[in-house]
Formats: C-alpha cells, structure tokens, sequence
C-alpha cells in the first residue's frame, strides 16, 4: 500500500510539473533512495506530460531542464527533438534550428526526417539557401514519407531559383510535375519557376510553354506575372502584335497588379519603338 501511494504521489508532481520536489520527497523518507536512472525518467515524464498537454511554453523549460540535469541522460534526443518542436510553436525559431541540427548531428534515428524538414524551412525562412538545400536535397533522398519527399523537391525549386541556379531549378521543377498527387497549387507553382529559371536562360519556347500553363489560372498574382512574361516573351520573338494582346488582358485583370502593368507597358511602349 505505501508503495502504490508513492506511485499515486509520483504520478500527481509529475502531472504538476514538479518532479524535483517528488524526488526531495521521497528521498526524505526512510528506506532505498530513488536511483539516478529513475530520476532521469521522473523529470522527462513530467516534460513529456506537458508536451502533450500542448502547453509548449511550459514544455520547453521543462525539457530544458532535463537536459541540464541529464546532458547524458537516456531520453536526451528525446528531449532534445520535442524542445526544438516547442520552440518552433512559440516561434522561437533560432533555438528551435540550434536544436533540430543538433538531431541531425546524430546517427539516423526516428527524428531525423522531421528535423530534416523543419531545418530546411528555417534556413529557407533565414535566407540560407545553400544550407536549406543541402538539407533539402538530403531529404529528398532519405525520406520515407512522400509528403516530404514532395517537400523537399519544392523546396529544392525555390531555393535553386533564389540562388540563380536555373538548371538545378528546372531539374527539381521537371521532379516535382512526374511526382502524382501534388496540389493544383504546387503545380501552378512550379509551373511558374520552370517558366521563370526557363525565361532567364533565353529558353523562349520552353518559357512560353510554361507560362501558358500558368496564365490558364486567369486571376491572381502568379497570372499577372505570366501575363507579363508572355507579353516579353512575344517580344523577344518580335511578335509585336501578341505583345499589344497580352498588356490588353493583363490590363483587363480584376483586381488589377499594378506592378507588372507597369513593366509590361514598357514592354509594350519597346514593341511600338520596334514596329517603327
């Protein structure tokens, strides 16, 4: 009975997130004291018991102190994997990378694919290309999930893009349209940077191709655009009458982008130079 009412006790500091003063408790009293290994398990209990609470804030102290407490301890990825997690909630995104590469440091194991993905994001999302693709590209070949591997060929894309990489975009880009089951979204993105990686090669042809498959969307931001690179596209080819079509419908849009009507119309005035 003594011992199912320390259980009962263990149980209840640990729900209220107290587990050092359980163990200053129960040490207090007469008998064996609790060993080290039950120690560590006690206090990452209690980080884990808020975690599933999603009380993130409370979490992330939580594990913390475990890992100062245990820098060795048995659940130490573990706690390491669900503090970066709780971070990355409270937008707290440099601890949270600090803590999802210290993952990826380590041997496979049942964290990486996740950490592989949420760091990649966070160095997209800190303007690290090269090192959001290196984790990208990893992802892409180590994945077992095909969400991710989705992700990762996306996220491939954007950042070949950003790095002027035109090739290795179109590579991620030609990737992503052979992969089944991707959004309309995502394919009228990638839709996009093929065309876009296609238009800073001089490739006319494939360009056009492309952003035709975007303008087919025929409203939005990503139509505008399109709609501007196929009037400058029609010009580089000296299609000027095309050229004139193309402003009229980007002009025709509602809500309008002023942005690229702006640039097509210098397009356009280039076209009627042109024609003399």
């Amino acid at each position: 009975e003594a011992n199912e009412a320390l259980e009962g006790m263990k149980n209840a500091f640990i729900k209220e997130g107290k587990p050092d003063e359980f163990i200053n408790f129960a040490n207090n009293l007469p008998g064996p004291k609790i060993a080290s290994g039950a120690q560590d398990t006690i206090f990452y209990s209690a980080a884990e018991d808020a975690y599933q609470k999603e009380d993130y804030t409370k979490a992330a102290e939580a594990f913390s102190n475990y890992l100062k407490r245990f820098p060795e301890g048995a659940y130490k990825l573990h706690a390491t994997f669900y503090k970066s997690k709780c971070d990355y909630f409270a937008k707290n995104y440099e601890a949270a990378l600090q803590g999802f590469e210290t993952i990826l440091q380590q041997p496979s194991n049942d964290f990486t694919e996740e950490s592989l993905a949420k760091a990649a994001v966070l160095q997209f999302y800190k303007k690290d290309y090269k090192a959001a693709v290196a984790h990208f590209k990893k992802l892409e070949q180590t994945a077992n999930y095909k969400d991710n591997i989705i992700a990762a060929l996306a996220g491939q894309m954007r950042c070949y893009y950003l790095l002027n990489d035109d090739d290795a975009c179109i590579t991620a880009t030609q990737k992503l349209l052979e992969t089944e089951k991707l959004s309309s979204d995502l394919i009228h993105e990638t839709h996009l940077y093929y065309g876009r990686s296609a238009l800073r090669k001089e490739d006319w042809s494939t360009a056009q191709r492309e952003f035709i498959e975007v303008n087919k969307v025929q409203s939005g931001a990503r139509a505008a655009e399109a709609k501007y690179a196929l009037a400058v596209i029609e010009y580089k080819l000296k299609n000027y009458k095309q050229v004139t079509k193309r402003v009229a419908e980007l002009d025709n849009m509602n809500p309008s982008y002023d942005y690229w009507l702006a640039k097509a119309y210098l397009v356009l005035g280039d076209a009627y130079v042109a024609q003399g």
